[in-house]
Order: structure tokens, then C-alpha cells, then sequence
């Protein structure tokens, strides 16, 4: 009963009148949005707005336009930075006027009353909620960032838009916090150029948000930013407007050529000089103290008793309390409130009922200039934030304990989360968790964790499914990670499916996935896309990539351009790869500069080899230095190999190697391709395998490919063998392939038929290898892919060409490129000149350009007989 009287009590102060919002139209709503009130008038009103002057138009509004236009269909978020007196405000309400007029807007001053609406069910399904001064909110309210969060994700859904306003350093602090997903590859080797690094088909990997409660939502939300100095364009427009409106007639004017048209308007400079010259001392100490209540953190509004109190405490000297009378604060209380300029105060009264002060807010125009002042005043704000912590409910220590985290004040941040806690504040426990990870504490990280669950903080069960994770303690992270899906948490969804991905349990890992996708989590559509495309099920895995995409995933866009180069549409791959790349994605970046260096355009190749290297991406490296050795500066090719070989590249390793074997550096070589091959890298095995086939030394690649066997290590087994049987090993890869057919559950029937026609068609049995022909045009392209290579192999031994490329056509012409390019290594390892010839003609007559010019290219690197 009493959370609903409050949740009521919240609506009718939110909108004036019982059950009802107000529209955007309204134009009595510019005060309550905390638009800065404007410098008088100095004439007659006449058509003019005796509260602001005229809008001059800037230059983002028809961005923020568009920007509205599109959230107005999807629901999202829309923050506008800059600082203090620089139209902010403003710029967000002419633009919801001129966009969104009949919206109900909410317009919440605390962000318990916006919390208890939610609660309630009270919100419209479609509005527009007001958040002016986003860093006073977002610290102390995990609610309402997750119900941000929730409503961009939603897609249409709810239409909630919300527009917040935000100073330029909590902005850059939320900004700066890492990714919430980083990336991770999958086993899946779409590379089809042996020395060539390709993107990758990638998944995103388990969530490692955990931060603290002043949630990031700049990542995902519509951002603009606005100077407080007028562009050219922007004073021509003022300029225009000043004939028609005194005010900003008076402030182009005042400005001059610096055009800081909009803090003139605000009484800025009367403002600051209020401040900085005052003719009231303790109307003076009362200005500074509620200025140093928000650089603590306080939120406002300050109520007049706590006011009072810390300003005899802390901002008078024994002659000022000796001296002054009975009725000193509501003097200096009236000085503080009393107009600069018009309506524009220093102090502005926050009153519910007639004749009763609730609290002040202060301007933060004196703000911004009082935290960019150099001052002494460090130890006096200290005091003041310790009795501050000491006197506020818990509610404000959480904001109070945020400001002083940020400032880097560990020891007050904890006093006041402290504080909090044992108000019951889950948002204080969450972060009092957070800082004992932090400081490596793991007893005080489980206990404020489980604390914060109990006191309904979903976020923290989620905590506790990656703590477990990370130690391995699966059945932990289960039980944690489910308590928090059931609560509906999505990053705890997509981290069940990580974890069910890892544990083998794919049927679970889709659930969650979906489950999460549903709710529009875009990072789990991806991985569902990837699991269906594994699959088969292409035309539902594309549907969600590309749902994704829309949503603005880079990393799904990066995919579609792996799988459109696969089937060899260059013109789609280009198109997504340069989507991503324009989000500073460097698998797009990659795949661009090798869709370049396909078509012999080296300059541009290297343009966004260089560019994904600057961003971190180390396989970067290896494709810099392919295409510098293409192109003949086989110095600088040497360099970038070594930069990616020092960089962990196992690919950029093997070319190190291979490079430096060719230069005679034999030590050095050798040794770069063990490294390679010790982190698995085929190149860098098969050319060892070779070296060692060709010294006469068996044992070692033999040894190799069993292994390879044994360990269902496919792709290197298929390498291998084609080394062996070239090298006239054939019984070696025969006595293995009976042993991997043998192997239970990990081949199908089919396969082990397939092993036992392999072994028939390399000993010249002429029934094994019809057989085999027959099998080979009918076997599952997907299921029996490593086997297929090798059976093209045999039948290309046993002189039966035409039949080994009736697989790789009918493979290729479903769009799958790798065939033709394994097909085409084959026979550059037999030498076959005219067979090259004929598949790039019969690439050509497909199609196929890419898959033509990699087999030319085959062909121009074939030694001549």
C-alpha cells in the first residue's frame, strides 16, 4: 500500500494533475525541464516569450531530428553533452517539439519517483522521459539504467525515449569504461590461403561488464555535442534573430567574436560575478556551501536545515557565528535566491506547496566554473563530505560515494557505501562488492555480492555465475547465472550460453541464446546465428546475422562478409566488410584488404592492413607482410612478419620463417616455424614436414599426422596426408585412416565406408575406386567435408581426375570456395599445370572471380617445368 501511495504521490507531482502526463506541447513544461531562464526583456513582450528568448537553430538539430525520428518507431536513448550553459536543455526540447509534440512526457526530479512508476506499471507504453543532468541520477539507480538499457534493446516493443543531458567529464568517464563484450574466434578455419590470414566466423564472448552502478549507456545510445562557443553558421543564425528578440540582441552584442551567445543569454557572467564578488559574506557561504554539496556528490535539491547546518559548520569563523543574528541563514538564504538578471538565480527554490522551501538547487553554471577553479578549499570539501556521509540518508551516501570513487578517494567512497548498505541500498552493496574485487579482496566480494542478491539486485547474481566461470566452478556459475536469467537478466542468458557452449551442452546454450535474442540482446543473436549456420540452418543463421547488423553490430556485419566472400559474392562481402570497418572493427578492415590485395590493388591492401594493425589486430601483420612480398619490398614484408610473430601470430610465425629461410638466416627460420607449429599453426607444420620429409627423416612428420589422427585434428590431417602421399608415404595415411574410422562416435558410418574405399582405390583396386566415385558424388558435402578433400585426393593418385573434380564442382557450386581452393592446392602439389588451367577457365564460367584469380595466381607461382 505505501509504495503504491508513493508511486501515485510521484504521478501527480510528475504530471500536475491526477493520472494524466502532460504532452510535450505544453509549453509551461520549460521550467520544470530546467531550460536556464534568460536575461529580461528591456522592452515590451509584445509576441515574445517573457521566459526565453527566440530559438536560434544549431547545427545538430537535424541530426537529433532524424535521430528522434527513428527512436520514435524503436524506443531508445538520446543524450546530448556539453557543458554548463550551453543549450543543452533547450536544443532537447525544441527538438522533441518539433518531432515527438504529442508525446506524454515524464519528467522525473529524483530517480525513486521514475523507479516507483516503473514499479507500478504506471508508464505509458509510449513516452518521452526527461533526464536533465544524467550524472545525479544514473550512480544511485541500477533500476533505472537497466530500464534504459531494456528499452533500447527492445525494438519497438515499448516506445520509451528517453533524453538525458550530461556534462562532458561523466560523459568521458562513462565512455572510457571498455567494451562490455570482447571478441573471440571459433575453431573454424575459413582461411583459404595457406599463408594468409582470412576474417573469421567469430562468436562474442562471456560478458565481463561488472561495473559499477552508474551503468554505461553511451555505447548504445544516440549522442550529440554541443559547445557552448557559437559556430559561424550558428552566430550568422543569432544574428538574424537578434532583430526580432532584445535579448539576443544584448548578447551578440556582449559576445563579440568569442560567441558564447548562450551563457550571455543564461546571466552567466552576473552569475559568476555573484560569486566571485559578493556584498553579502554569509550569503556568500551559503552560495559556496551548496556549491560544495554537489562536487561531493550530495543530490539535490539541499534541504534549507542541512544547508544551515553545514554552513555554520564549515563556512563561518567564530566572529561571523559571534556576530550574527537570530535570522542570519534566511537572510543569506534570500541574498543566494534573489535574481541575477530576470528569473535567472544563483540559487533556485525547489517548493511543492505554497510557502514552503523543500531545497535549493544550485546553478550549475557556478558549478562548472567552482570545479575548474583553482582553489585551497581541499581539506574544508574533505570535512564536508565526511559530515555529509555522517548526516545523509542512504540513498544520498550512494551518489556521495560515487562522486568521491571518482575523485579516486577510496576511503570516503567506502565510508559512504558503507553507510548505504546498512541503509539497505543494493546499489552501495553492488559496488562495495565491485571495490573488493578491485582491491583482490574475495571474502568481502562474495559477501557484498550475495548481500546485494538478497536485496534484489539481479546484477550481482550475474557477478557471482562469472566469478564461479572463471574459476572453473561450473556448477556455481549454473546455479548463479540462472538465478539471474530467471530474473530476467540478458547478460546473464548470454553468459549461460557461453558456458553451456564450453560445457558441450549446445541444446541448453541455444535456449538461453534464444531466450536473450528474444529480448533483443544482439550479441547472443549472433551466437545463435553462428550455432544454426554450424548447423546447416543457413537461411535462419543469415536472418539473425543480419538482424543483428541492423541493430548496429559490427561484429555480425563482419561475419555476413565472411560468409558472402565464402560463396563468392565479392560486391555483398565489400559491402558488410566495409560496415564494420567503419565502426573501427578490424576483422571488416581485414577482410577488405584482402578483397584488395584478390584483386592486385596492393596500395589500398596495405592501406587497411595498417589501419586493423593500429587497432590491435595482430593477425594484421601477417596479411601486411603477404601482400608487401607481393608487391616486392620483401624488407619491409620481413618486418611485418616479425611485428605479428612477436605478437603471438602463429601464421605470421610460419612466413617469419619461411622468409627468413630463403635469405639463408637457416637457425633463425627454423626456429620460428617450430613456435609456429608448437601453437598449432598448419603452415608452420606442413613446412617443417616437408623439410623433414626431404633430409630423409620420417619419423617426426609421421608421428605428426597420427597424432593428428588420434586427436580428430582434421584439418592438419588432411594437410599432412597430402605431404605424405606426395612424398610416397601413402600406407602410413592408410594405416591411420583405419584407425580413425575405427573410432567410435566420432565418424559416421558412411566415413568408415569411405576409409575402407580410400584404402582400396591408393593400392590400385580398380572395384575400391569406383566405389569411391560413386560415394563421392553422393556424400553429404557438410558432414563428410575432410574426408571428401582426401577422397578428391585418391582418386587424383589413382589417375582419376574427372571424378575428383565432379566433387569439387558440385561442392563449389553451392557456394562453398574452399573446395575450389583444395582442390586447387592438390594439384599444385602434383604439378598440374593443365589442371589448374581448367579449373580457373571452369571458376571463370561460374562466376567465381575471386576463386579465378586466387587459381591464377596458383598457376603463376608454379615453377615451370
Amino acid at each position: 500500500m505505501e509504495r503504491s501511495r508513493r508511486a501515485n504521490s510521484s504521478l501527480n507531482q510528475l504530471a500536475g494533475h491526477k493520472g494524466k502526463f502532460p504532452r510535450v506541447r505544453d509549453a509551461r513544461l520549460l521550467a520544470l525541464l530546467e531550460v536556464h531562464p534568460a536575461i529580461p526583456l528591456t522592452s515590451e513582450a509584445g509576441i515574445l516569450d517573457e521566459g526565453l528568448p527566440l530559438y536560434i537553430e544549431r547545427d545538430v538539430d537535424v541530426e537529433i531530428d532524424d535521430a528522434l525520428h527513428s527512436l520514435s518507431e524503436t524506443g531508445g536513448m538520446l543524450i546530448l553533452v556539453g557543458p554548463a550553459a550551453s543549450g543543452k536543455s533547450r536544443v532537447a526540447y525544441e527538438a522533441a517539439l518539433r518531432s515527438l509534440p504529442d508525446w506524454p512526457l515524464v519528467v522525473p526530479t529524483s530517480p525513486t519517483e521514475l523507479e516507483y512508476l516503473v514499479a507500478e506499471g504506471m508508464l505509458p507504453t509510449e513516452a518521452l522521459i526527461w533526464i536533465d543532468d544524467a550524472e545525479r541520477f544514473l550512480p544511485s539507480s541500477p533500476n533505472l539504467s537497466r530500464l534504459i538499457r531494456g528499452s533500447i534493446i527492445s525494438r519497438g516493443r515499448s516506445r520509451l525515449i528517453f533524453i538525458a543531458t550530461m556534462w562532458p567529464k561523466f560523459y568521458a568517464e562513462m565512455a572510457s569504461r571498455p567494451n562490455r563484450r570482447s571478441v573471440r574466434p571459433v575453431d573454424v578455419a575459413s582461411s583459404t590461403d595457406a599463408a594468409l590470414n582470412e576474417p573469421e566466423v567469430e562468436v562474442a564472448s562471456v560478458d565481463l561488464e561488472g561495473q559499477f552502478l552508474a551503468n554505461d549507456l553511451t555505447k548504445v545510445a544516440r549522442t550529440f555535442f554541443l559547445s557552448s562557443q557559437f559556430s559561424e553558421r550558428e552566430l550568422a543564425r543569432a544574428k538574424v534573430k537578434a532583430a526580432l528578440d532584445p535579448r539576443i540582441a544584448q548578447a551578440v552584442d556582449l559576445a563579440g567574436n568569442d560567441g558564447q551567445i548562450t551563457r550571455i543569454l543564461a546571466a552567466a557572467p552576473a552569475l559568476l560575478l555573484k560569486l566571485t564578488s559578493p556584498d553579502d559574506d554569509l550569503g556568500h557561504a551559503v552560495l559556496a556551501a551548496a556549491i560544495d554539496f554537489r562536487s561531493v556528490g550530495y543530490p539535490p535539491p539541499v534541504a534549507p536545515d542541512l544547508l544551515a547546518k553545514v554552513v555554520e559548520r564549515f563556512y563561518m569563523d567564530d566572529n561571523q557565528r559571534l556576530s550574527a543574528s537570530r535570522d542570519w541563514f534566511k537572510e543569506a538564504l534570500s541574498w543566494a535566491l534573489h535574481p541575477v538578471s530576470g528569473d535567472v538565480r544563483a540559487l533556485q527554490p525547489a517548493a511543492s506547496q505554497v510557502g514552503r522551501l523543500d531545497g535549493v538547487f544550485v546553478s550549475d553554471i557556478l558549478v562548472d566554473f567552482a570545479q575548474k577553479a583553482v582553489g585551497g578549499h581541499g581539506a574544508r570539501l574533505a570535512s564536508v563530505r565526511d559530515y555529509l556521509i555522517d548526516e545523509s540518508a542512504a540513498n544520498s551516501c550512494v551518489s556521495i560515494g560515487w562522486a568521491a570513487y571518482q575523485e579516486g578517494m577510496t576511503s570516503a567512497c567506502r565510508r559512504a557505501w558503507l553507510k548505504a548498505a546498512e541503509g539497505g541500498e543494493s546499489a552501495a552493496m553492488y559496488n562495495l562488492a565491485k571495490l573488493a574485487e578491485q582491491e583482490g579482496n574475495r571474502d568481502d566480494f562474495l559477501h557484498w555480492h550475495k548481500k546485494s542478491w538478497e536485496s534484489g539486485q539481479t546484477d550481482s547474481a550475474t557477478e557471482l555465475g562469472l566469478h564461479f566461470q572463471q574459476r572453473a566452478n561450473n556448477s556455481e556459475a549454473e546455479a548463479w547465472y540462472r538465478r539471474a536469467a530467471d530474473n530476467g537478466s540478458q547478460r546473464a542468458m548470454f553468459n549461460l550460453g557461453i558456458l553451456y557452449t564450453d560445457l558441450g551442452k549446445e541444446a541448453e546454450a541455444v535456449e538461453f541464446y534464444a531466450r536473450a535474442a528474444s529480448l533483443g540482446d544482439v550479441d547472443s543473436e549472433v551466437n545463435l546465428a553462428y550455432i544454426l549456420h554450424k548447423k546447416g540452418d543457413l537461411e535462419r543463421s543469415e536472418t539473425l546475422y543480419r538482424s543483428a547488423a541492423n541493430a548496429g553490430s559490427a561484429l555480425a556485419m563482419s561475419n555476413l562478409g565472411v560468409i558472402a566472400k565464402k560463396r563468392g559474392d565479392i560486391d555483398e562481402a565489400t559491402s558488410w566488410f566495409t560496415l564494420a570497418a567503419h565502426q573501427s572493427y578490424p576483422g571488416g578492415m581485414l577482410g577488405l584488404g584482402n578483397i584488395a590485395g584478390d584483386r592486385g590493388d596492393f596500395d589500398e591492401a596495405i592501406r587497411w592492413y595498417t589501419d586493423a594493425a593500429k587497432l590491435g589486430e595482430i593477425k594484421a601483420h601477417n596479411n601486411l607482410g603477404r601482400i608487401l612480398e607481393r608487391a616486392g619490398r620483401t624488407q619491409e614484408a620481413l618486418q611485418s612478419y616479425e611485428a605479428g610473430a612477436r605478437a603471438g601470430d602463429s601464421r605470421a610465425m610460419a612466413n617469419l620463417g619461411i622468409s627468413l629461410l630463403r635469405v639463408e638466416r637457416l637457425e633463425e627460420g627454423l626456429d620460428w616455424l617450430q613456435r609456429s607449429h608448437d601453437q598449432g599453426c598448419p603452415l608452420g607444420t606442413l613446412t617443417l614436414a616437408k623439410i623433414y620429409l626431404a633430409s630423409g627423416n620420417d619419423e617426426i612428420p609421421v608421428g605428426w599426422f597420427r597424432d593428428s589422427v588420434s586427436e580428430l585434428n582434421v584439418t592438419l590431417a588432411v594437410i599432412l596426408s597430402f605431404v605424405l602421399v606426395k612424398r610416397l608415404r601413402a600406407s602410413v595415411v592408410l594405416r591411420e585412416f583405419v584407425g580413425l574410422a575405427a573410432v567410435a562416435g566420432h565418424i559416421s558410418s558412411k566415413e568408415s565406408s569411405l576409409a575402407a574405399m580410400l584404402i582400396s582405390s591408393l593400392v590400385q583396386d580398380s572395384t575400391g575406386a569406383e566405389l569411391l566415385e560413386a560415394w563421392v558424388t553422393e556424400a553429404d558435402l557438410e558432414e563428410s567435408r575432410g574426408l571428401l578433400l582426401i577422397a578428391c585426393e585418391a582418386l587424383r593418385h589413382v589417375g582419376r581426375l574427372e571424378s575428383s573434380r565432379v566433387c569439387v564442382r558440385r561442392s563449389a557450386s553451392t557456394g562453398d570456395l574452399d573446395w575450389v581452393y583444395g582442390f586447387g592446392f592438390m594439384l599444385v602439389h602434383a604439378m598440374d599445370r593443365e589442371g589448374l588451367d581448367e579449373l580457373a577457365g571452369w571458376c571463370k564460367s561460374k562466376g567465381f572471380t575471386e576463386a579465378e584469380a586466387r587459381v591464377e595466381r596458383m598457376l603463376a607461382e608454379l615453377p615451370c617445368s
